[in-house]
């Protein structure tokens, strides 16, 4: 998978509070962490990606986040129904609302919503290409 940045961003959307849900439902955490940065020294955080995932209901939320040199994106967005995998969906959603498409190697859009984890890795670490990171790792919390 390759991660191509748009222009179609809004820096002023209001997904990331419609879809974080601190009160409740927290199940799981996606971070890129750019073994490069130092994050004490600046007092940044120290991934550059990270996706959260809530669930308080039947409904699957994440919000995105992203810290690149020279982007900074944010996003939300959520997947219900049954009988697919909702977390790869919302993740998906959450991309789209940062101005980022995901696309196959030959340039074809690649829809990962549904697919399941490893598809959600993927497109994480794309976009950790596509900001430019060159020394980083993938860590989860409560996979």
């Amino acid at each position: 998978m390759k991660a191509i940045i748009t222009n179609s961003y809004d820096p002023n959307s209001d997904t990331i509070r419609k879809n974080r849900k601190e009160n409740g439902g927290f199940f799981r955490s996606m971070s890129i962490i750019d073994r490069d940065k130092e994050p004490w020294k600046d007092k940044t955080m120290p991934s550059s990606i990270e996706a959260r995932f809530y669930c308080p209901g039947h409904v699957v939320y994440c919000c995105l986040w992203i810290h690149g040199k020279d982007e900074h994106r944010h996003g939300g967005a959520r997947a219900g129904g049954y009988g697919y995998h909702k977390s790869s969906a919302a993740l998906e959603g959450a991309i789209r609302e940062c101005g980022i498409d995901i696309t196959h190697d030959d340039g074809r859009p690649a829809h990962f919503g549904g697919a399941g984890d490893e598809a959600m890795r993927e497109a994480l670490c794309a976009i950790a290409d596509a900001i430019g990171l060159t020394n980083y790792f993938l860590f989860e919390s409560h996979p």
